[in-house]
């Protein structure tokens, strides 16, 4: 998961890995036992923090919420079912937190992100452009 907290940095937003997430063998892990435990606990423990996902869609087990629905489906598709799947779990926790969680599910390679143009992903997202680029 990622972090973002902008009252804690000189910059506008901070990406932090989120702590002590860590798995014991390769793969996806189970999303009841640690996904949603972690994305609850940041939720309601940091106010000021917005929070995604970075999930591998093809990395991914059967116990994420929409997981088995979404087989027939697209990749594309497969990967929008499943976020809103994931954040629909999240808000029947019934907490007013759960509007800063986004989830992602990352359809393509993470690297494909690292030789991705900055300005395109930017105006793509429809973000505001960070002061330090």
């Amino acid at each position: 998961m990622i972090q973002v907290n902008s009252s804690t940095s000189p910059f506008p937003s901070t990406y932090t890995p989120t702590p002590g997430y860590g798995r014991p063998k390769r793969g996806t892990p189970d999303y009841a036992a640690k996904v949603r435990q972690q994305i609850i606990l940041w939720l309601s423990q940091e106010p000021s923090t917005w929070l995604t996902t970075l999930v591998d869609l093809y990395g991914m087990n059967k116990r994420f919420p929409g997981y088995t629905d979404a087989q027939e489906r697209q990749p594309r598709s497969k990967a929008l079912w499943i976020e809103a799947q994931i954040k629909m779990d999240i808000e029947q926790e019934g907490m007013e937190q759960t509007r800063r969680f986004f989830p992602h599910v990352q359809l393509h390679e993470f690297e494909s992100l690292l030789f991705a143009d900055p300005v395109v992903l930017e105006s793509k997202a429809q973000l505001p452009k960070p002061t330090f680029w």
